[in-house]
């Protein structure tokens, strides 16, 4: 900010200096030179006297252009602690005439500068006004891409009854599941889930959720994972990052309760919280993997079946 005020008042008084030497080259000033005869001493006498009339027919305008260098230097002082912008407005009003472009909002109607403190309310007012803005944006944007998601879960919900009806290969018993059926990063084995997991995570979420019991609509759960990770990018300070990984390591802890896993509780708890915070897609991919093998296989811990009388949404 020191070094702006300082740019512009270098501005200034190299145009007024400028400006008077324009004033001084505008007269015939010559510089007398040595005599060389009676009739030359003549001649640079009547110079001289033509030069000391021009410069003080000059003196006058040097003292105006000082006058105003002094005042340029007062205002820049006077508007200490405030922006370049506004101190350009300042001496822009005041030896320019009226303003406009981006320092306009730094001058009342009659072409007056504002006051320090009316420009700290005009510059808070439109923050205020250009943050509303930004909200507005953001709660229309997370509205359409939500029904979006909820016309793209109509069509899921449409052929999952096939997907969950395909005979399961490999072993079925229930000991086989108190392991995940996959790895970690094993996602590349089913492209069906990890395409629908790396497009609408919040709908296999809410599938893997509602077919496991947790949840009595597979609506709701759709629609509170989705407006959580809504958080993640509407929240800079991380917050929602944290409150995603909260929730699906607790639906994690609960699905590896139900399914008797021998890994659960104690370390598994920071183990599924990292997950979800660096990994969520390949977390949410294993979780939807092992709960259809579970209903694929028939196993007891999933409460709901893929049948035309079990529709997401219903008890």
């Amino acid at each position: 900010m020191q070094l702006g005020r300082l740019a512009l008042a270098c501005v200034a008084l190299a145009a007024t200096a400028a400006h008077g030497a324009v004033v001084l080259r505008g007269s015939p000033v010559k510089t007398p030179t040595v005599a060389q005869g009676v009739s030359e001493a003549k001649t640079q006498g009547g110079e001289r006297q033509q030069s000391e009339v021009a410069s003080a027919q000059a003196k006058p305008a040097l003292e105006e252009h000082t006058g105003q260098i002094r005042k340029i230097l007062s205002h820049l002082q006077a508007a200490s602690g405030t922006g370049p912008r506004y101190v350009l407005a300042q001496l822009s009003s005041r030896f320019a005439g009226p303003v406009s472009g981006p320092v306009s909002s730094y001058i009342a109607a009659d072409q007056t500068p504002l006051t320090v403190e009316q420009v700290e309310q005009q510059e808070e007012k439109q923050e205020a006004q250009q943050k509303a803005m930004v909200e507005v944006v953001s709660l229309l944007t997370t509205l359409i891409y939500l029904g979006l998601v909820c016309l793209v879960a109509k069509y899921y919900i449409g052929q999952r009854e096939a997907a969950y009806s395909v005979p399961i290969e490999g072993e079925t018993d229930e000991d086989s599941f108190k392991e995940f059926r996959a790895g970690i990063c094993q996602w590349y084995q089913r492209p069906d889930i990890c395409l629908w997991v790396w497009c609408c995570p919040a709908i296999r979420w809410g599938d893997s959720m509602w077919t496991m019991g947790s949840f009595r609509s597979f609506w709701f759960a759709m629609v509170l994972f989705f407006g959580v990770s809504s958080l993640v990018g509407n929240t800079a300070d991380g917050m929602g990052v944290i409150v995603l990984a909260i929730l699906g390591a607790g639906y994690r802890q609960e699905l590896r309760e139900r399914f008797q896993m021998s890994r659960q509780g104690g370390s598994t708890y920071a183990e599924d919280f990292c997950l979800y915070c660096w990994c969520m897609c390949c977390a949410v991919a294993q979780e939807a993997r092992h709960v259809e093998e579970a209903v694929r296989s028939g196993h007891p811990a999933v409460a709901r079946k893929a049948s035309a009388a079990a529709v997401p949404g219903e008890a």
